[in-house]
């Protein structure tokens, strides 16, 4: 049985698919299940980075990235030039910030594509102490500031 998740990713599928917070690797999974052409993560927790990179060493389409997302993604996105479906789920990590999905968006917001699909998980949290009480409009205006075109 399909999860929302796998239909999510289905349904904004484009050519590549990029997260932020590996775990233990479902969201990779899923990317490779569904077909994207490349699938980046990136992890800040080394354990977790290590399963994944166990688990997905096979799959020359998968590239891993130990660290944190706001020093990885501006120097991965350097190397793609078409849309991205942006899978944002680091928080939590008790390493850096505890949810640097703002930031993360106003860093893809610097690449030159201007179109990317973003998938935000734990939408639930945010507004609270959690999530730093970044609200849904806070990432909506975000998002709208790379292009008002943009729907939700």
């Amino acid at each position: 049985m399909k999860d929302d998740l796998y239909r999510l990713f289905s349904e904004y599928k484009t050519n590549i698919f990029f997260e932020t917070g590996s775990h233990l690797g479902e969201g990779i999974q899923r990317a490779v299940d569904i077909g994207y052409k490349q699938v980046y993560s990136i992890e800040i927790n080394e354990k977790f980075f290590n399963k994944c990179g166990q688990r997905f060493r096979r799959n020359g389409n998968v590239h891993l990235f130990l660290g944190d997302s706001l020093d990885w993604i501006p120097n991965i996105l350097k190397s793609i030039h078409e849309p991205v479906t942006f899978w944002l789920d680091a928080h939590m990590s008790n390493i850096s910030r505890n949810c640097p999905t703002l930031d993360e968006i106003k860093l893809i917001g610097r690449h030159k594509i201007k179109n990317h699909t973003f998938i935000i998980d734990d939408m639930s949290d945010f507004g609270t102490k959690a999530h730093e009480n970044i609200t849904m409009e806070d990432l909506m205006c975000a998002i709208l500031d790379i292009n008002p075109d943009y729907t939700f």
